[in-house]
């Protein structure tokens, strides 16, 4: 067969006519392709052509099965560009539906959406679908690319590419990538809305981030990624939502290499979104001050796996604000509490601030958000029974971003028994020199300064009972 290049206004199988129609030419072009029961297949390195057969649709794809025979539309070319054609009622989308069935793996570059429907199949094989809006002379470089439909596409390597405008966006369904698949976040951004984005493949490597990421401002959307090691997995969440950009992503870090899944989302504005609000969390007493630009939502999905993960939350304090603890939704008490252990660290852009060990035990305790609180709580211990039973076995005063303090302790006489500047306020009912004082009565004088140097003097006095 000679290779020839052929164009058409429109090409139109059907399975009246094809049995099998394998076109292994050099070019072809069309308007619009419409498969209507036949099978297709564009061949892969046809006669010194690497990239396979070279296919330009301007008009759009549709693979119908409500013929007779079963549409089948195989494409193992990495050449298969379907563009924007204004004349076409199906402008530069892929439709897969009504039984259809497609197959290969080739790369489909699609200039517009994707709808698979009405129990068509999409086998993803080894396959690649770039949504590459805005590639040179698009009509509408600013389009938003919709995944549609009423069956999930579960795509091999999913990319979103490099180009000036636009985004790519769930519309009322999920999508997923395959078990040895790739999500490629070039550049733009990926709205799940109200959908789920999943990442089967359990690789730390299966998303590939340049610039782009995923955003899900709505209430249940998220990020899932499955895990099977001990290595750090990025969730490159962010937000558009104020039409600047907030690229805040989550590091997390299973503690074990069983095969685990979790969703992450990230939501623009105050946490009082949520349902908890920001005043009612606030320890009496304390200078409480919550990050009102942004919080995430970190669970474990479907209930797969058992193991913990470090969950660290990443941002710009010369943007964000400078932070010191994260909080989460405890659901119980109605009010954000302090999720305990906040490690610092940085990487080359950001700031983090890691949570180890999240059992992620509780599902509905679910939201986290930077917090920064100072100072003292209103109202300090007044009793210690030190019995070994693990429950006020010392004066501990709880405190954040203090820098500096000093504690004095004083017997009924008014004699110093215990003096302390450690960063930790604690005793534990023992002199300077180690030994146990009696049970009694005791004076403590409290004297410290905050990281914004204010100056905190507290005195009362404990009751101790041993």
């Amino acid at each position: 067969m000679q290779k020839k290049q052929h164009s058409f206004a429109a090409l139109c199988f059907t399975g009246l006519f094809f049995a099998v129609c394998t076109l292994q030419v050099n070019v072809i072009e069309a308007q619009t392709l419409y498969n209507y029961g036949a099978k297709v297949t564009f061949m892969t390195g046809y006669n010194g052509n690497p990239g396979g057969a070279l296919v330009r649709v301007n008009g759009g794809v549709v693979n119908d099965g409500s013929h007779q025979n079963p549409a089948s539309f195989t494409n193992n070319s990495d050449q298969f560009y379907i563009r924007t054609n204004d004349n076409s009622t199906n402008p530069g989308s892929y439709t897969l539906q009504n039984g259809a069935v497609s197959d290969g793996d080739g790369k489909y570059y699609v200039d517009r959406d994707w709808t698979n429907q009405n129990g068509a199949e999409f086998r993803h094989g080894n396959s690649e679908v770039i949504f590459d809006n805005g590639y040179t002379n698009s009509l509408n470089p600013n389009y938003t690319q919709f995944i549609r439909g009423n069956v999930v596409t579960v795509f091999n390597h999913l990319t979103v590419a490099f180009t000036s405008g636009g985004k790519v966006q769930l519309d009322n369904i999920n999508a997923e990538t395959g078990p040895s698949g790739v999500f490629t976040l070039s550049q733009r951004e990926f709205a799940t809305m109200n959908n789920t984005m999943v990442v089967n493949n359990t690789s730390s490597a299966a998303i590939v981030r340049t610039d782009g990421f995923v955003s899900s401002d709505m209430v249940d959307g998220e990020l899932v990624r499955h895990t099977a090691s001990t290595d750090s997995y990025l969730y490159p969440v962010g937000s558009l939502l104020t039409g600047t950009v907030v690229y805040r992503p989550v590091d997390l870090t299973p503690s074990a290499t069983d095969h685990n899944a979790f969703g992450i989302r990230m939501v623009s504005g105050s946490p009082d979104q949520t349902g908890v609000t920001m005043a009612a969390s606030s320890a009496a007493g304390m200078n409480t001050t919550f990050n009102e630009l942004f919080y995430h939502s970190a669970t474990r999905k479907d209930d797969i796996g058992t193991a913990s993960a470090n969950l660290g939350i990443n941002y710009i304090p010369g943007v964000d604000g400078d932070w010191s603890a994260i909080a989460f939704t405890d659901k119980q008490q109605n009010l954000w509490r302090d999720a305990g252990l906040a490690v610092p660290s940085s990487n080359t852009a950001m700031s983090v601030l890691t949570r180890p060990i999240w059992s992620f035990d509780r599902p509905l305790d679910k939201n986290f958000v930077l917090f920064h609180e100072e100072g003292l709580p209103d109202t300090l211990p007044n009793i210690i029974t030190i019995d070994g039973d693990g429950i006020n076995d010392q004066f501990h005063i709880h405190n954040s971003n203090i820098k500096q303090f000093n504690l004095k302790v004083f017997n009924r006489w008014g004699v110093l028994v215990f003096e302390s500047t450690a960063p930790q306020i604690d005793w534990d009912g023992k002199t300077i020199a180690g030994a146990e004082v009696p049970t009694g009565t005791y004076f403590y004088s409290l004297k410290a300064i905050t990281l914004s140097d204010a100056e905190i003097n507290r005195n009362g006095f404990l009751e101790l009972i041993r």
